[in-house]
């Protein structure tokens, strides 16, 4: 079972689309355009996110430590700046919040911070940092679909992601690709 804990939904009035670089992106996108490439790449199932852009870094590391008993989400893994190749900077960044039991994150948006012309090498070293300080048990997967089309398809999102993931156990991989996400957000799937 694969749950592609992050994908997104839109009109192509949304403000941020009118930034440059994301013509590409800057349209319509329904349910009937994701079917398709849930059922390329086996996905079972889906959680649609929308939320509004935030640079408040400190407000998610507060407020993790102040309300243990609410879970968070930390998306994209913190956005990395992979293209910059700055993965000690990232994970000092993450490490406090990865820290809080009640911090779970996001394998998703990885490729689009890799930039055009990415390699799963690229990826890879942020993927594995992330099960270190977070473990399988606190990672889900998500695809991040329309905005991964910037720079992969929806399968080659879902394929980098699994090569990344491959030396994982079967259980491992299960809690990465569907456990976390159901535990999460209390979803309700079929086996």
């Amino acid at each position: 079972m694969i749950i592609d804990a992050h994908h997104h939904l839109w009109t192509a009035d949304y403000q941020w689309l009118t930034e440059p670089g994301l013509e590409s992106i800057r349209r319509d996108y329904t349910v009937a355009d994701l079917v398709p490439r849930l059922d390329e790449s086996n996905v079972t199932a889906t959680v649609l996110v929308e939320a509004g852009r935030c640079d408040a870094e400190e407000t998610a590391g507060f407020l993790a430590h102040a309300t243990p008993g609410t879970t968070f989400v930390l998306d994209h893994l913190g956005k990395p700046r992979i293209e910059a190749d700055d993965l000690a900077g990232w994970r000092a960044a993450v490490r406090d919040l990865a820290a809080c039991d009640n911090v779970v994150a996001k394998l998703s948006g990885l490729l689009t911070e890799a930039g055009a012309g990415w390699r799963v090498a690229d990826i890879r070293p942020y993927v594995d940092t992330a099960l270190d300080l977070f473990g399988p048990q606190r990672l889900m997967a998500g695809s991040d679909w329309p905005v991964c089309e910037l720079v992969a398809t929806y399968d080659e999102a879902w394929t980098a992601l699994h090569a990344c993931l491959g030396e994982l156990s079967p259980d491992e991989r299960t809690a990465v690709l569907a456990d976390t996400a159901i535990r999460t957000y209390a979803l309700e799937v079929g086996s």
